[in-house]
């Protein structure tokens, strides 16, 4: 038993602080590093052709993307000299042409793929088109004007239900 003490107290003294594994402390899920820099929605009147131009501006090294559209709206990429790897400032114009076949709420996914100092992320951002009519937006905006609010007396009673 001494000499497991011993050489116990003869292997700790050889150990130091810089001996110990270093554990990196993760600082969650890495996201691209990029956003819509107009995300307001995007009007557009049903069966016309509408010219836009979807700014993104990131900060990494490199910016791929590929756009999708939800189902109702067709989107057709206008040729353009810009792209994610230009000198640009870090902002990236996507010049798009969309068109939708009827009334409602629409989507321009942007699937974004960056990269920083060696590590990749990858990331969906959406732009928002609506073809509503002015009609809805008018009647949305009557009704939020009609009344205030009310507030209408209340009697409240407690019973307690003990058996003594």
């Amino acid at each position: 038993m001494k000499h497991w003490v011993l050489l116990s107290c003869l292997f700790l003294s050889h150990l130091s602080i810089a001996d110990l594994p270093v554990y990196k402390k993760s600082i969650g899920k890495p996201r691209v590093d990029a956003y819509l820099m107009d995300s307001s929605v995007i009007r557009v009147l049903p069966d016309q052709l509408h010219a836009v131009d979807i700014k993104i501006k990131y900060s990494a090294d490199t910016l791929g993307y590929v756009l999708y559209a939800s189902d109702g709206l067709i989107i057709n990429e206008t040729p353009s000299s810009a792209d994610g790897d230009d000198d640009s400032g870090g902002i990236l114009t996507i010049p798009v042409q969309i068109k939708v076949n009827r009334q409602g709420r629409f989507y321009i996914h942007i699937e974004l793929t960056t990269e920083k100092d060696g590590v990749q992320t990858k990331g969906i951002i959406s732009q928002v088109v609506s073809s509503e009519s002015t009609d809805k937006a008018q009647t949305v905006q009557q009704k939020s004007q009609l009344g205030s609010i009310k507030i209408l007396p209340s009697i409240e009673t407690i019973k307690n239900n003990t058996n003594e």
